[in-house]
């Protein structure tokens, strides 16, 4: 199992794609992300890595807009189907309104070559020295 442990926080500014083949559903995924300069890290889960998505400011942006919301992060309980803490995941999360984030969604729709009204809504994650997410 691999483990997220949040560490010093890391300005350069890269974004990370995550997903799985069956929920994009897309075989041509990788190969349109790799053509947009993104490198995969990991086959299963897909996860993707795409250098230079966000600019400084735009990473400042987000992290302003998500502080004043920020929440302990939760899972999906598949025995209640609800969403709880639990201490496997030890982060704080934020949504972010889309109306204020279109921009994300429509570079990320672009990125992966898929609609943006399949995009889920952004959210930010912050991980302190020691959180994680088994």
């Amino acid at each position: 199992m691999r483990r997220l442990v949040g560490g010093s926080v890391d300005r350069r500014i890269r974004a990370t794609i995550l997903g799985k083949r069956h929920l994009h559903g897309s075989a041509r995924l990788p190969r349109h992300v790799a053509s947009k300069g993104g490198q995969q890290l990991v086959a299963e889960p897909s996860v993707w890595w795409v250098n230079d998505f966000l600019s400084p400011e735009e990473c400042e942006l987000l992290i302003e807009e998500a502080t004043p919301v920020l929440a302990r992060s939760e899972v999906f309980c598949s025995r209640t189907a609800t969403y709880v803490q639990d201490t496997v995941r030890t982060s704080h999360s934020a949504v972010i309104d889309r109306s204020n984030a279109q921009w994300l969604v429509d570079r990320a729709s672009t990125l992966l070559g898929t609609p943006r009204e399949n995009a889920e809504t952004p959210q930010v994650a912050r991980y302190l020295h020691g959180q994680e997410y088994q």
